[in-house]
């Protein structure tokens, strides 16, 4: 009895152990069941960042060539665009030289030698400007470029001092051969008042007014020439006041000939008036003086 009762405490504790066994195995078996069920959530979560990110770095990449190509572009086009303003700048210079050279090959009252020695600066000016832009059209490096550029101001003067210098002596030796014309007229004038033996005060006052402002202009247009004559393009801006001083004296030996030209309007209706009372020899009557030189560009 003893024995069968052992037997059958045994085979209870057997059946305990083997019970408790097959539910941890059932629990196993769920948990991996439920593993099993959520495989693909995760990695299809990771694979998909992975390619978000790749396509993010791409794009980063493209963006940034697209950049520093337009950055590329823009630079080149403005070179492109500094180097056509400097040359329309010197060609500019270069076409108003060209016509300083005409002008001082119309100069009648300049010397030869002084004729000469601006043609010569003129010409020398025109050759280092062609050289310039020969070295604008080449250059690649931006900075290098805007000295280069901002030369043509700082160290071609030309329209600064060649140009109204040259031109005001063009002026200047226009008005000269005309005041040598106003003058040979005013001796004539004196010669036929002498000569009718007219005491008329208007006459006298009218002639000897035009022989001061020709007296006057003559003074004037030498002071200028002097002036004009010892100017330099590496004097200025500290000459310009001589430039302008020049323009200053040939513009008031112009309004002498407009008085010029008024006093001998003067005299000459005084002695047609002489003549028809007194009937005297008809002098060479000018009533007229053309007034044309400027006073430089």
């Amino acid at each position: 009895m003893r024995i069968q009762l052992l037997l059958l405490h045994k085979i209870i504790i057997f059946t305990l152990v083997f019970l408790v066994f097959e539910i941890a195995l059932i629990k196993i078996s769920f948990a991996q069941t439920a593993s099993d069920s959520q495989p693909t959530i995760a990695p299809t979560s990771q694979a998909s960042g992975g390619i978000t990110t790749g396509l993010n770095k791409e794009n980063h990449i493209a963006n940034i060539t697209a950049a520093a190509q337009k950055r590329s572009d823009n630079l080149t086009q403005h070179i492109t665009n500094a180097k056509s303003n400097a040359d329309k700048e010197i060609q500019r210079r270069i076409t108003g030289l060209q016509n300083l050279i005409t002008r001082l090959g119309q100069m009648k009252n300049l010397t030869q030698t002084q004729i000469n020695s601006y043609t010569s600066q003129v010409q020398s000016e025109i050759s280092t400007l062609t050289s310039l832009q020969t070295k604008i059209d080449s250059d690649t490096d931006p900075t290098t470029l805007k000295s280069d550029k901002q030369s043509i101001i700082d160290s071609y003067r030309v329209f600064a001092v060649f140009i109204p210098e040259i031109n005001l002596l063009a002026a200047t030796d226009k008005l000269t051969t005309l005041l040598n014309e106003i003058s040979a007229k005013l001796t004539g004038k004196q010669t036929a008042i002498n000569s009718g033996g007219s005491s008329n005060s208007a006459l006298t006052t009218a002639l000897s007014d035009a022989q001061s402002k020709l007296t006057d202009a003559q003074g004037l247009i030498s002071q200028a020439q002097t002036e004009l004559l010892a100017l330099t393009p590496q004097g200025y801006p500290g000459n310009r006041s001589n430039i302008l001083d020049a323009r200053s004296k040939v513009q008031s030996v112009i309004n002498d000939i407009k008085g010029i030209a008024s006093d001998i309007a003067t005299i000459n209706s005084g002695m047609r008036d002489i003549i028809h009372s007194k009937k005297l020899p008809n002098p060479s009557i000018s009533p007229t003086i053309n007034v044309s030189p400027t006073a430089g560009q």
